[in-house]
């Protein structure tokens, strides 16, 4: 949805391939940041408060290997002078037995996520912990990257679940009492107790 539009007793929202939908109530979930960038786009007023909250960005390395290893790789000491925060196994979750996801270090997401060269600054980073642990220079067996922009909220409104925007229009999310999921949850169950 690129554009949002109030006709009456309905909402027309238009898309980028040029369709256009009819609803009684838009209920939007995105995060603050695009979901105040889509209002500002439709021309849409939004309570200024808003402008005030913003989200930390996060990033995701991962990784499978040609063979497991054993649980070294989570060990703090080893992290210490890394690019990584922590590590957590894909096995243990049951989605692939060599499956690893690396949360990348704070510092590290705020100095270089918009550096075209951070997927390749990570998997020498990771190439480089994994030495320590294995005698294998060509363990990695595929790597990718996952950007989040608007990962985390910094602040949430505190004395609200959710904003009525204007008749049927209404803003939910992790933006509301908890910066986090829980502030999406309770918003969300909220809207629906009110809405009926």
């Amino acid at each position: 949805v690129i554009k949002l539009e109030k006709e009456k007793k309905h909402w027309v929202c238009h898309t980028e391939n040029q369709n256009t939908y009819l609803a009684r109530n838009i209920i939007l979930t995105a995060p603050l940041p695009q979901a105040l960038k889509l209002l500002q786009t439709s021309s849409l007023s939004y309570p200024e408060k808003l402008d005030s909250l913003s989200y930390h960005q996060s990033v995701l390395s991962l990784f499978t290997l040609k063979e497991s290893l054993s649980k070294e790789i989570f060990s703090p000491e080893i992290l210490k002078n890394s690019l990584f925060e922590s590590f957590v196994s894909m096995k243990d979750r049951g989605l692939h037995p060599q499956g690893y996801v690396a949360k990348v270090k704070n510092s590290c997401v705020q100095k270089y996520f918009e550096n075209p060269q951070l997927e390749i600054q990570l998997k020498k980073s990771l190439s480089s912990l994994l030495s320590k642990i294995s005698d294998r220079d060509d363990l990695i067996n595929h790597h990718e990257v996952k950007k989040w922009r608007f990962a985390i909220p910094q602040n949430s409104l505190q004395n609200e679940d959710f904003l009525e925007l204007s008749s049927g229009l209404f803003l939910i999310g992790d933006s509301f009492q908890f910066p986090d999921a829980r502030g999406a949850m309770k918003s969300a169950f909220s809207l629906h107790h009110f809405l009926g």
